[in-house]
């Protein structure tokens, strides 16, 4: 459910609307023991982690305030009595919250009046987005602000040699980095790989099965175990440089433009050659068993099913749980459609 006014957050429960009413960093302030400025700085700081990461403890009427730049002053939850551990309070270290006796508060103050939203409750998941060959972390800047309207944690990676400076990363660094961020997640995240990035991100459910919720491919297939992570095109002084649209003609680019094409040719990143001629290991047979969604952007879920019947995809015919999904635009939806494409990875956060 998502309740929105311009002063009020409203709920089911009309004795909520108390809670909610004329909010300022002034009235925050004496609360958690700190100045209005503090406040503002907190949030400015601090809001998005504090305000999108429920705890599992959390009641299921959990409430999070937002508005529409992310930020908001931390999880709350409505209550008549003075459980400590229920009250949660708009400050902490290294943007975790702490916790403290909000319950004899007569409102609570909130640090924003616009675009205010409720979310249930643990509804709210890291999302790692990995893109593929030529293409860094902005390639989904226009995926992450919806996958953030819709209540969840988009973080978008930088892969080594992928636009963070360095020529000599190798697959093993981009798999290593991948890693570290589903190890920092506070929960269970959902993997998202784009294109050939379908591979690392299948290597980190191999790597990591406990950890990782569910994996999205999009509009790529995983390479089987031994074999090159991305052999397609021809290698120029120790890289492999964006070969030109000549290679992608047909479905793959037919959503595009000629400004849009232009712009993503002269912001790719050659690949390092010790990545694209990396070697993808796989060794733990419980990545069958971690759900997966197939996103079929430039051909049909029909198509997917026969390629990988007729022995494409070794790994997601092993799959216990594959769904899929399709998607109609060209091989790079989060630039034609980040919209739609932000709607099926909440869709698939939250199954």
């Amino acid at each position: 459910m998502i309740f929105r006014a311009a002063d009020v957050l409203t709920a089911s429960e009309p004795s909520w609307t108390a809670l909610f009413t004329r909010p300022s960093p002034r009235r925050l302030a004496p609360l958690v023991g700190v100045s209005k400025f503090a406040v503002g700085r907190l949030i400015a700081h601090l809001g998005t982690a504090l305000a999108l990461r429920p705890r599992r403890r959390f009641r299921t009427d959990t409430v999070l305030i937002v508005d529409g730049r992310h930020r908001g002053i931390g999880p709350v939850i409505p209550h008549a009595g003075g459980d400590s551990r229920d009250s949660p309070r708009c400050c902490g270290r290294e943007g975790r919250p702490s916790w403290g006796d909000l319950s004899g508060c007569q409102s609570l103050p909130i640090a924003c009046r616009s675009q205010l939203r409720f979310f249930p409750g643990g509804t709210s998941v890291d999302i790692l987005l990995i893109a593929g060959l030529w293409l860094d972390g902005s390639a989904w800047d226009d995926v992450v602000p919806e996958l953030t309207a819709l209540g969840h944690r988009p973080m978008p990676l930088t892969l080594p040699g992928q636009g963070d400076g360095t020529t000599s990363a190798t697959l093993d660094d981009q798999l290593a980095a991948v890693l570290a961020a589903v190890d920092a997640a506070p929960g269970k995240p959902l993997v998202v790989g784009h294109s050939v990035a379908a591979s690392l991100a299948w290597s980190a459910a191999d790597a990591r099965p406990e950890k990782v919720a569910k994996v999205v491919l999009v509009g790529g297939f995983p390479a089987a175990d031994g074999r090159a992570y991305a052999d397609y095109f021809a290698i120029e002084g120790g890289v492999m440089p964006f070969p030109g649209w000549g290679s992608f003609e047909g479905a793959d680019s037919a959503d595009l433009d000629q400004e849009t094409r232009d712009r993503i040719a002269s912001a790719a990143v050659p690949v390092p050659e010790s990545v694209a001629r990396g070697v993808v290991r796989l060794a733990d047979a419980r990545r069958f068993d971690v759900p997966v969604v197939l996103v079929c952007p430039e051909v049909t879920p029909d198509q997917a099913k026969e390629w990988i019947a007729a022995g494409e995809s070794p790994d997601l015919a092993r799959a216990t749980h594959l769904e899929y999904v399709d998607l109609d635009s060209g091989h790079w939806p989060m630039t034609t459609r980040p919209r739609d494409l932000a709607r099926v990875l909440a869709e698939a956060a939250s199954s």
